[in-house]
């Protein structure tokens, strides 16, 4: 059985204006100001919370604030795309 992992997101924007890309992703809002929102995301692979956190990026601009691996998998996703 997968177990869960989860991350901490800072987004750079209102809950309310990524609220709708959150619809398909597993999710709790820690905290919301004016202009920015922390949200904890859930999934049952790191690869999945990696394509979440991508997903959500498309929407506005996303920094991982932990654990490590999730950092680190999201900045090697980075470099790869960087690459094409």
């Amino acid at each position: 059985m997968p177990r869960e992992v989860d991350a901490i997101v800072a987004v750079r924007a209102r809950y309310d204006r990524v609220e709708e890309a959150l619809s398909r992703i597993e999710h709790t809002a820690l905290d919301a100001a004016a202009d920015s929102c922390t949200i904890r995301v859930r999934a049952n692979h790191l690869d999945s919370l990696v394509m979440a956190a991508a997903r959500l990026a498309l929407h506005a601009p996303v920094r991982i604030l932990e654990p490590s691996a999730v950092v680190d998998a999201v900045q090697a996703l980075i470099g790869r795309l960087d690459h094409r």
